[in-house]
């Protein structure tokens, strides 16, 4: 038994002095790869396409709608111009439902990912949740933002952070 606390305490300091190395090294790398907290505003700056609507007896939905957007964050990494395009239906006065597609670029990257929104105008309520995926030297950072759009632009609050969304488990993991 003795043999064995031993070793364990020998594991423990070598983990220690491995996790106090990669401090070291994580404080060398780039700033670009590092995890923050992020806010700022979302901004449309024109229309692409105006969608598709068809009316069916559960909803009015309109395909393929496309914006040009403006992103101004306190990040500079989420800075930037890009576009959105989506879907929506919208249910018996006054629920929305939304799924699309986002990319923003700017000079060192892009981020693409997909988001989605519920909107409920007497409540007052129009929320995206987006998550998106690094390009460029944004290469291995995710974002995860929350977007109220009670205004004419939409401010958000979220992360960017190393790696990718946790996975989702399984209704077998329960």
């Amino acid at each position: 038994m003795r043999k064995l606390n031993s070793s364990l305490a020998a594991l423990a300091g070598l983990s220690l002095l491995g996790a106090m190395s990669g401090a070291a090294v994580a404080e060398e790398t780039d700033e670009t790869m590092a995890s923050a907290t992020v806010k700022g505003t979302v901004f449309f700056t024109g229309v692409a396409s105006d969608g598709v609507l068809t009316i069916d007896e559960d909803a009015w939905r309109t395909n393929d709608i496309g914006v040009w957007l403006r992103v101004d964050a306190d990040d500079d990494r989420l800075d930037g111009t890009g576009s959105a395009r989506y879907n929506s239906s919208k249910y018996p006065f006054p629920l929305e439902l939304q799924a699309g597609t986002f990319e923003i670029t700017n000079d060192d990257g892009r981020w693409v990912g997909t988001g989605t929104a519920f909107v409920e105008p007497t409540m007052g309520i129009s929320r995206d949740t987006v998550i998106l995926r690094g390009e460029g030297a944004y290469e291995g950072l995710s974002a995860y933002l929350l977007t109220d759009w009670a205004g004419s632009s939409g401010d958000f609050i979220g992360a960017i952070f190393p790696g990718e969304m946790p996975t989702v488990p399984t209704p077998d993991d329960m």
